[in-house]
């Protein structure tokens, strides 16, 4: 420990809940206090289902977290997007005089949707980290107050920028200079490993948030084309993860319609997840503008044979028919034909598995995440 400087660090998310950023916010956060990063946690002070809240976890494990009142500035409604602007405006004396205390080092940003931090930064002159983990507008829908030239406002200052893929570092450089933007890859904590092993019935998953922008419908609509229309019926398929309610609805509806019940499992958000993909066989991608695929490289941690689409950051993940495989992103008939070929031919599943584990291993561990963002914040501190 002593070899390591210590550094405090106040990082700033714009949700609670334990999805995807947040998870990799608390991963990040456990490895970097291994190497004497104090941080510090702020985040909005809403209240959500306690299994499932990003404060208790926190609590667990002795990690202090700061609750304020701010919003995120981007949504789905520009409408919405400025009134949450012009309220955390209203609000920035609350969340200012929250953490005046806290006497960081840097703030760090954990999404692009969210400007408190740079706020913050700005106010006490400290440098920031801006952590880009969505293309936002593509991936979400998320539009900026007033228009695109809000975004070169917002990111001007004393930011250092971390993109999660090159392909969200490609998006970004229309407002920033591409150079100026460090990609590190989301790290993952090593996983229990499903059995190596073959038999029948071939398990199927995606995990993720239930939404139109993740693509479970074209998963849906490969299985009908396989079930109804190729006679394979020696699969099953499991969708994990909370839903967008009329969403997950179209989605119960089409699979009656079309006589998949026996072929289909909705079951939730679960806490399991990791030891669910044990039982796994095949893990599925299908959003078409995914900014890192966090869930893509658990598929692989855990010992799956992963089908991804070919849009956002999955071609950097999947190396095509040797880590995974990659399937032409809306094309349900293209996902289903990529899926056939390993339900037909188990050693080849069995190999991409393998390969797959390894390079994940090798290139996405919570180590080398953590290592390459503890430099970073040297250089930053160096240099200020």
């Amino acid at each position: 420990m002593s070899a390591f400087r210590k550094i405090k660090v106040l990082f700033v998310t714009h949700y609670r809940e334990l999805y995807g950023a947040n998870n990799s916010l608390l991963q990040m956060i456990l490895e970097l206090r291994s190497k004497g990063i104090v941080p510090v946690v702020l985040m909005p002070d809403y209240e959500i289902q306690p299994g499932n809240d990003l404060g208790l976890e926190l609590d667990k494990l002795g990690i202090k977290h700061i609750d304020a009142r701010i919003r995120f500035d981007k949504h789905k409604d520009w409408r919405k997007a400025a009134a949450n602007y012009i309220i955390n405006g209203l609000r920035r004396r609350d969340f200012l005089d929250k953490v005046k205390d806290t006497d960081f080092d840097i703030v760090h940003s954990n999404s692009s949707i969210i400007t408190a931090g740079a706020c913050i930064a700005k106010k006490f002159g400290k440098p920031h980290v801006w952590h880009i983990r969505e293309f936002g507008d593509l991936d979400y829908g998320m539009k900026t107050p007033f228009g695109k030239w809000f975004q070169k406002i917002i990111y001007r200052g004393d930011n250092t920028f971390i993109a999660i893929s090159d392909s969200v570092r490609k998006h970004y450089s229309k407002w920033l200079d591409g150079k100026k933007i460090r990609v590190i890859y989301n790290g993952i904590k090593p996983s229990p490993q499903r059995k190596a092993e073959t038999h029948e019935q071939v398990e199927i998953c995606i995990v993720g948030f239930i939404q139109r922008e993740k693509g479970q419908m074209d998963l849906i609509k490969a299985i009908d084309d396989l079930v109804n229309k190729r006679n394979i019926h020696n699969l099953h398929v499991t969708l994990v993860g909370s839903s967008d309610k009329e969403y997950a609805e179209e989605i119960n509806l089409y699979v009656k319609d079309h006589g998949l019940s026996d072929f289909v499992t909705m079951t939730g958000r679960r806490n399991d997840v990791a030891e669910l993909l044990t039982k796994m066989d095949i893990g599925v991608m299908a959003s078409a503008h995914e900014a890192f695929g966090r869930t893509t490289v658990e598929y692989m941690m855990a010992g799956l044979a992963v089908v991804a689409s070919d849009g956002g950051a999955n071609k950097e993940i999947i190396e095509d028919n040797k880590t995974g495989v990659i399937y032409k992103s809306g094309y349900p008939s293209s996902l289903a034909d990529k899926i056939e070929q390993l339900i037909r031919d188990p050693g080849k599943r069995e190999r991409l598995a393998v390969e797959g584990r390894m390079a994940a291993e090798k290139r996405f561990s919570s180590k080398a995440n953590s290592d390459a963002v503890y430099k970073l914040y040297n250089e930053i501190l160096k240099n200020s």
